[in-house]
């Protein structure tokens, strides 16, 4: 999940609802123990308290948590999360790389289609709301906030991230929770004991969070079952992220331009040139015999996860990418890409960019350009290539 592409203005919209929602969050929380038999009486938001609260956390998930009804929809959501057809690509692409275990894979995809996925996220935001009272008890100036990375040209991969704010470093926690309940789920070896999320908080943050030894005190969670908080605003309950355009949350991770579209702004004119891979001398777009053979099924992959279709949406096969002059478009008409193909194998692609912007057109090449590094081969502007050949 990558915020890099959403506004200041955006981010800070979520930060509010964040904040606004806090309360509330704890709230939801205390009563949940209580109803379930939790260590509502340990929650002292002491670093140990995280240890009780992981094990009942558990035991909610291996029961499937059953106080969490499936219409429940999360603060922070993509609907191409929720696009089987995509998320098979993704999975398909890694595990293909051997990058993942196909187990893994296919449970990651049952949580998509069964919903459970929706479900645990929403489950996760009381326990974030519980680690700023955590971090707060060391730190009372920790708050919500959104980080902004310096520098004028490039961005860092938590760009307009809501974290945990102390000044001058930031926490964030979604990503933690969420790894851990899926390591949970999965039966990951330590995921689901007790100590699990105590040292997956601590150990990235060791500098800021050095667990000094802590006195035990009464509950901060148990006077929210009794506390009158009114009825919650608009702010609260409804989250901005819910009108941001699909696929919002795309990224590489790494730093891009910071002129990356924003969520409240118009693409820019359309940029790119026509990108070419090949293994093999300019000569060889003239006379294919030149070049030597791709693998087929690599750039297969590779247009799967650039998001290439056919005429009738479904994935290229490698009968498919082995058609000469076979093209096919991307599904948001941003470009097109076309096979050379000679003695029955694949020597070139083509790459034409059409209407999107630089951060599109940049996130389009990542998958051509880790096949051509496997495949030993070049992706290069036209003309570059006819130049350095």
């Amino acid at each position: 999940m990558s915020f890099v592409r959403v506004s200041l203005q955006a981010a800070t919209e979520l930060r509010d609802h964040i904040r606004a929602r806090e309360p509330f969050k704890l709230q939801m929380l205390a009563r949940w123990m209580r109803d379930t038999g939790g260590p509502l009486e340990q929650m002292d938001a002491s670093f140990e308290s995280l240890v009780p609260l992981w094990g009942w956390f558990v035991g909610q998930l291996e029961a499937d948590l059953p106080t969490v009804c499936a219409g429940v929809r999360a603060s922070i959501t993509d609907p191409s999360w929720e696009d089987l057809e995509r998320q098979r690509d993704f999975y398909a692409y890694y595990t293909a790389r051997n990058l993942m275990d196909k187990a893994e894979a296919d449970s990651a995809l049952r949580s998509i289609e069964t919903g459970r996925g929706r479900r645990t996220a929403y489950a996760l935001e009381p326990l974030a709301h519980y680690l700023r009272l955590v971090v707060a008890r060391e730190h009372p100036q920790a708050v919500w906030e959104v980080w902004t990375s310096g520098g004028d040209r490039v961005i860092d991969s938590r760009h307009h991230e809501v974290g945990i704010f102390l000044g001058e470093r930031s926490m964030f926690f979604t990503g933690v929770l969420n790894r851990c309940a899926g390591d949970a789920r999965r039966g990951k070896e330590g995921a689901r004991e007790p100590g699990a999320l105590l040292e997956r908080v601590l150990n990235p943050y060791s500098g800021l969070l050095p667990r000094p030894v802590q006195e035990r005190r009464a509950s901060v969670l148990a006077p929210y079952l009794t506390a009158d908080l009114g009825q919650a605003p608009a702010e609260a309950v409804v989250s901005p992220v819910w009108s941001w355009p699909y696929g919002w949350s795309d990224s590489t991770g790494r730093a891009v331009p910071r002129r990356g579209i924003l969520v409240d702004e118009p693409a820019p004119a359309a940029v790119g040139e026509e990108m070419i891979l090949a293994r093999g001398p300019a000569e060889g777009l003239e006379d294919p015999s030149l070049l030597k053979p791709l693998d087929a099924e690599e750039v297969m992959r590779a247009l799967w996860m650039a998001g290439f279709r056919l005429e009738d949406g479904s994935r290229p096969r490698v009968e498919d990418v082995l058609t000469d002059g076979a093209e096919f478009a991307h599904p948001a008409g941003q470009a097109q890409v076309s096979m050379l193909v000679h003695a029955g194998k694949l020597r070139a692609v083509h790459l034409e960019p059409a209407v999107l912007d630089e951060f599109e057109w940049s996130q389009m090449l990542g998958p051509f350009r880790r096949a051509a590094k496997k495949l030993r081969a070049r992706f290069a502007t036209a003309v570059d290539f006819e130049a350095d050949s």
